[in-house]
């Protein structure tokens, strides 16, 4: 048995590992894993060419000082690192769905009315920015118009419909993945990859908001969605009041951990009552983001 010195190449950057020529490609792969931070499984070793069988050690396949490794990143890897990029950006734009919800005022004008039938009553318009719109003076939008409802989203008429459409999808009261939705502008269904502007939509303009039958059948998961939401909120507007006692020193610390432990319950039964929600959409990961958010709070107090 002899140790030999061989240079690993991943990408742009390289670096020189010494090891013993007994070691199989097996152990070094997951040597060079650990050191990457990839999930087990997320690389392959190349060398000489090809890769080859975690058993094999390198000296079976004449590995010597001064040979080279290339490192790449199976499917595997790749699809663990869309899902932490897709977790980020959902966690970004929780944050700053909060900020905006904190900024904005929801307006429901219901009818005024109390003897008008409900066929009659007047449609409850929504004043909404959504998701990262920029607080500023001039904001161009649009209204959606869902059965008795109306919603006003802002958007930029250069915007694509799909990003009308999850945009969307985060306004309480929909309720839908933006998959599943469908809008009708002037008797015409508007495609995803189109712009607004094309089909001729201007700032103010009303587009009706349809749902597609997997929506229907999805109903009962966003209700139950709906109401995990609900106490969502709760949750985490009653973890902050505990904080915001704690940071004035207005509980001793029996009380707070009395208070802790009744939120860590809370949260837990939440937990798991999304884990056993079939639905796997926006909303649920947006919620799960959310629960990161409590947990995190609840582990400072």
């Amino acid at each position: 048995m002899s140790d030999l010195t061989i240079t690993v190449i991943a990408g742009k950057k390289g670096w020189e590992v010494k090891v013993s020529s007994d070691i199989t490609f097996g152990d070094l792969r997951t040597q060079i894993e650990e050191k990457e931070g990839t999930v087990a499984g997320g690389l392959r070793l190349i060398c000489k060419g090809r890769s080859h069988p975690d058993h094999l050690k390198l000296s079976e396949v004449g590995v010597s000082t001064g040979s080279k490794m290339m490192v790449m990143r199976t499917s595997k890897q790749k699809e663990q690192e869309k899902e932490q990029e897709k977790r980020t950006k959902l966690q970004s734009d929780y944050k700053s769905l909060s900020e905006l919800r904190a900024q904005s005022s929801v307006i429901s004008k219901p009818s005024t009315d109390a003897g008008a039938s409900s066929s009659n009553a007047k449609p409850v318009v929504r004043e909404i920015g959504v998701l990262g719109d920029p607080q500023q003076d001039c904001v161009t939008s649009v209204i959606l118009i869902q059965g008795k409802n109306k919603y006003r989203v802002n958007i930029e008429m250069t915007e694509s419909v799909v990003v009308l459409k999850q945009k969307a999808a985060f306004i309480d009261g929909i309720n839908s993945k933006a998959s599943n939705m469908r809008l009708l502008f002037k008797g015409k269904f508007l495609k995803d990859e189109c712009n607004l502007s094309e089909y001729g939509v201007k700032d103010g303009s009303s587009l009706m908001l349809l749902f597609n039958a997997k929506h229907h059948d999805a109903k009962d998961d966003f209700i139950e969605m709906g109401s995990i939401k609900k106490k969502l909120d709760e949750l985490e507007a009653k973890t902050r009041s505990v904080a915001s006692q704690a940071e004035h020193r207005l509980l001793d610390s029996v009380d707070l951990a009395v208070k802790k432990s009744e939120l860590q319950d809370i949260f837990t039964r939440l937990r798991d009552n999304l884990s056993s929600v079939r639905s796997e959409d926006e909303r649920r990961a947006s919620m799960e983001c959310q629960l990161d958010v409590v947990e995190e709070l609840i582990s400072r107090l």
